[in-house]
């Protein structure tokens, strides 16, 4: 009972909204829900089930808008919250807002990204860092340095962008940054195909 209940309070700070809260990398109930999983991303599905198990992994999810990036990471969350993995689902949007308005460290989604067990950033390098100068910089950096796999306790971390690995790290304009992100990925990126849903 306790479980569950902790389970439940993870499910309500997770930040996955509730219209959602029963999706699951289960393809039956994905077929149910007429849920397509397109034959080119089959692949990046079964990694995606096998990442939820793992305790220390990053994991990239690419592709272009619409073609279900936000919500595959949305049921590897679901999953990592019903195995007993606390998680935060934050879009980059929500993870700025943050920085910039750091009022209640008790609210400070930046403060919970770098101590949750599993993070998942929806969306990353949407907004251009050159535009928050060194603030965004040091908001990522902060985050990555505290997730990367040789530190303390183990964490994961999957990321959703439209942006390969290769953009993601001409996205960071920082040596470290960019050094960090991949050393978080482990080599662990997938590009979503198919059509805009």
């Amino acid at each position: 009972i306790a479980r569950q209940r902790q389970i439940g309070w993870w499910i309500l700070e997770s930040g996955i909204p509730k219209n959602v809260q029963d999706l699951s990398l289960d393809l039956e109930l994905w077929q149910k829900l007429n849920l397509r999983l397109d034959k080119d991303n089959e692949e990046t599905f079964a990694t995606l089930k096998e990442w939820v198990n793992l305790p220390n992994a990053g994991m990239l999810i690419s592709g272009t808008q619409g073609l279900g990036k936000s919500l595959l990471a949305i049921c590897a969350g679901m999953d990592c919250l019903r195995s007993g993995q606390e998680v935060l689902f934050v879009t980059e949007r929500e993870l700025i807002d943050s920085y910039k308005g750091r009022r209640n460290a008790e609210k400070d989604v930046a403060l919970r990204a770098r101590e949750v067990p599993v993070l998942i950033i929806d969306d990353l390098a949407r907004h251009q860092i050159d535009r928050g100068t060194a603030y965004l910089r040091e908001l990522y950096l902060d985050i990555f340095d505290s997730r990367l796999p040789v530190f303390g306790s183990p964490m994961k971390t999957l990321i959703t962008s439209q942006h390969d690995a290769i953009g993601l790290a001409k996205w960071c304009m920082d040596d470290a940054l960019a050094s960090r992100l991949l050393a978080i990925l482990q080599g662990n990126t997938f590009s979503l195909g198919g059509s805009d849903r």
